[in-house]
């Protein structure tokens, strides 16, 4: 894999491919579990919610799936001042809740650094919360992990959803 760079002096590396990250969302694994992998690493703040709440809120999908996402620091800057609303009318495939925590737990392992630290936050539109559609934002603030929940029609430069590579 390859970084994507631009560089007036190599054109080539233009097309060179964007580093990615396979995300595989276990059957087996309820997302309370996918939390306490990180507070084994980290300290996770959850605004209003509890673990069982998480597993409710965010089931483990019948079988299991695999995606890839781009291996970026911030979420994707195409998708700044879109809400969630916007994102699902234009049928953007986006990011869950799910998915985000587990690229949480790749990024610390590969660079022991966390995504979203540097004024970005990933809206996890791909994982809505009945009645209100709510969504969850994840960001790195203060040494720790903050997920809180914002209504659909939230957005900002800064609040980014993240989509998946097409094959």
């Amino acid at each position: 894999m390859n970084n994507k760079e631009v560089s007036m002096f190599n054109p080539l590396k233009l097309f060179q491919k964007t580093d990615e990250v396979q995300i595989v969302n276990k059957a087996e694994v309820l997302t309370s579990q996918l939390i306490q992998a990180l507070r084994e690493k980290f300290p996770v703040e959850i605004s209003e919610c509890t673990d069982n709440g998480l597993d409710q809120y965010f089931p483990a999908p019948h079988e299991t799936t695999t995606r890839c996402f781009p291996l970026q620091e911030a979420s994707d800057k195409d998708l700044a001042w879109y809400s969630a609303n916007e994102i699902w009318m234009s049928d953007f495939q986006t990011m869950g809740f799910r998915e985000r925590i587990e690229f949480e737990r790749l990024w610390f392992k590969r660079n022991n650094t966390h995504p979203d630290r540097k004024r970005t936050a990933t809206m996890c539109s791909g994982s809505p919360i009945p009645p209100h559609k709510n969504v969850a934002m994840v960001y790195w603030k203060t040494e720790k992990l903050i997920i809180e929940w914002i209504c659909p029609n939230s957005k900002s430069k800064y609040l980014r959803a993240r989509r998946p590579i097409q094959s």
